[in-house]
């Protein structure tokens, strides 16, 4: 008898959520000590990093935030009237936690965020961390 994988999602137990969490935590970890770069999802996540980095006695000012959008394009067939067409297939956005010094340009590189057909990225260091450091 097989367990199949759908039948797995759906009877996840509160455990199995709490480790799937922690597993997620970890690979976030796992991006920041290996890249010195992690992509958040959202503002809890980069304050539960920042939080956690701060238990570590992690100097803040070696922190830097990056708020971005990417929008992946499908291009369609061509049409002789109207030419090729085109297609929002994929949009994500989030934040890049960054530590220590990194350009924009190698920021957009390790986190693969340039990969996307189209993207935007701004420092957003000063929404979650005072210019005092607190």
């Amino acid at each position: 008898m097989s367990i199949s994988s759908n039948s797995i999602a759906y009877n996840r137990t509160p455990l199995d959520n709490r480790l799937a969490s922690i597993e997620h935590f970890g690979h976030h970890l796992t991006e920041l000590t290996d890249c010195n770069v992690v992509n958040l999802e959202n503002e809890q996540q980069v304050k539960f990093f920042l939080k956690f980095l701060d238990l570590f006695q992690v100097d803040q000012s070696q922190i830097t935030i990056y708020g971005f959008q990417c929008v992946e394009i499908d291009v369609g067939d061509y049409d002789y009237e109207r030419g090729y067409t085109y297609q929002v297939s994929d949009t994500s956005e989030g934040y890049l936690l960054v530590l220590g010094e990194m350009s924009e340009e190698e920021v957009l590189t390790v986190s693969g965020v340039s990969d996307a057909d189209d993207y935007t990225l701004e420092e957003e260091t000063e929404t979650f961390i005072s210019v005092g450091g607190e």
